[in-house]
């Protein structure tokens, strides 16, 4: 506000800039008009002595104690610690969702291998394969019942399950190359170093 007429009239500005000391104000003039502070009045501001009327300029946001107020609400913008690290972790992540998508793809090419019997059954490394006696080869069969040594047992199929096997593990291999701990780890441990 700008005091236009009144006697007496102080003001505590204390919410605003910490000092208990009243400032006396004085009507606004032709003579006068360049020294704005001594007839503003801030918002926020306690009127403890006299009496007058004031024009308002500003009020909510548009003051002086609005704009302090959303300045401090604001969440801080992050540090270029901060924005490193986050770039680090998202590149991180990004080569872990490659790497997943690797896994998949060569689990997923050791099945078709197998299946098209280019690979003995139950080969778990290309490298040094030996088929396995027991080995009930691939299908798209859920399960069916075999004799084994004259009993009939039931035998699950294992294409589906090295499929969801292969989904896990790529899965996993995602959640754990994807660092959002990485910048809170860092940051505690140089707030731990700098102590």
């Amino acid at each position: 506000m700008i005091l236009i007429s009144g006697q007496e009239v102080e003001c505590t500005e204390t919410e605003l800039t910490g000092e208990p000391d009243a400032n006396e104000k004085i009507p606004v003039t032709a003579d006068n008009i360049k020294e704005g502070v001594t007839s503003t009045m801030m918002a926020k501001s306690l009127v403890t002595k006299g009496n007058g009327r004031a024009l308002v300029v500003a009020v909510g946001r548009n003051t002086v104690a609005g704009v302090i107020t959303e300045k401090t609400q604001q969440a801080p913008e992050p540090t270029l610690l901060q924005r490193k690290l986050g770039t680090i972790a998202d590149k991180i992540g990004q080569l872990g969702l490659f790497v997943s998508g690797l896994c998949l793809l060569a689990m997923i090419l050791r099945m078709i291998l197998e299946f098209c019997d280019a690979l003995p059954c139950n080969c778990q490394n290309i490298m040094t394969c030996e088929a396995e006696a027991a080995c009930v080869p691939l299908n798209f069969k859920f399960s069916s019942n075999i004799e084994v040594n004259g009993v009939e047992e039931k035998n699950d199929y294992r294409l589906y399950g090295d499929l969801l096997m292969a989904i896990i593990i790529s899965i996993t291999v995602v959640v754990v190359a994807i660092p959002e701990g990485l910048p809170l780890a860092v940051t505690i441990s140089l707030s731990v170093s700098s102590g």
